[in-house]
C-alpha cells in the first residue's frame, strides 16, 4: 500500500499520512510492517510509546495539522493504512471520538454486570442500546463507552453537533490480491526486504 501511495505522491505535490492503528506505536516498525521511504516523511507513525492507549482522537488530532498545512501548500494529502476507523474520521467524523474518558465513571461502571450495565444505557439512550450489534450488547468495555458517551452528551448537548468535520471530497483506492499471490510472493518479499 505504502509503495502504491508513494508512486502517487511522485506525480504531484503530496504528503503521506499512515492510517494504520499498529504503526501510531514508536519502535515496533519490524511487527507492524511500517515503512519508512527515504524522501517522504509519513505522518502518523510513532505518536504513543508501547503500552500507551492510542485512540482514533489521538490519532486525528496528529495528523490534521499535517492536513491543513498540505492544504495551505497546495499538497495532496494521501491516507494510506488499513484502519477504516482512522478514514472515517477523517472522511466523514465520528462522533464519539472527542468524548474524553471519564475514569470515575469507568471505575463505577467497573462492579456492574452486563445486565446492569444494559439497563444503565437503556435508560440513557435506548436508540444507541438497541443499534448494538449482538457482540458489543455483551461486551463490558463496548457498554461503558456508550453510557460515557451517552453521559457527556447529555450534559454537553452542543458539542455532539459540532464533533463531526466537514465532508471532504475522497477517492478510495483499494488493492486486490489473490490469497496465492499473498501468501507465495508479496509476504516473502517483505520478510527479505526487512
Amino acid at each position: 500500500k505504502t509503495a502504491k501511495a508513494i508512486e502517487l505522491a511522485q506525480k504531484q505535490p503530496s504528503i503521506l499520512i499512515s492510517a494504520d492503528s499498529r504503526q501510531v506505536y514508536r519502535g515496533m516498525d519490524i511487527v507492524t510492517g511500517k515503512d519508512h521511504p527515504a524522501g517522504f516523511p509519513i505522518f502518523g507513525l510513532d505518536i504513543v510509546d508501547p503500552g500507551n492507549p492510542c485512540s482514533v482522537a489521538v490519532w486525528y488530532e496528529a495528523v490534521m495539522p499535517a492536513i491543513v498545512q498540505a492544504w495551505q501548500e497546495a499538497k495532496l494529502p494521501i491516507v494510506v493504512g488499513g484502519t477504516g476507523l482512522y478514514v472515517k474520521a477523517l472522511t466523514h467524523g465520528i462522533e464519539t471520538m472527542h468524548v474524553p474518558i471519564n475514569q470515575a465513571l469507568r471505575n463505577e461502571l467497573l462492579s456492574l454486570s452486563i445486565i446492569k450495565l444494559q439497563q444503565k444505557l437503556v435508560q440513557l439512550d435506548k436508540a444507541k442500546f438497541e443499534s448494538l450489534n449482538h457482540s458489543d450488547s455483551l461486551n463490558p468495555r463496548r457498554l461503558t463507552r456508550a453510557i460515557e458517551v451517552a453521559q457527556h452528551r447529555t450534559s454537553h448537548p452542543e458539542r455532539a453537533l459540532a464533533s463531526r468535520m466537514g465532508h471532504m471530497d475522497t477517492i478510495l483506492i483499494g488493492l486486490k490480491y489473490s490469497v496465492e499471490s499473498i501468501q507465495r510472493n508479496k509476504i516473502q518479499e517483505r520478510v527479505i526486504s526487512r
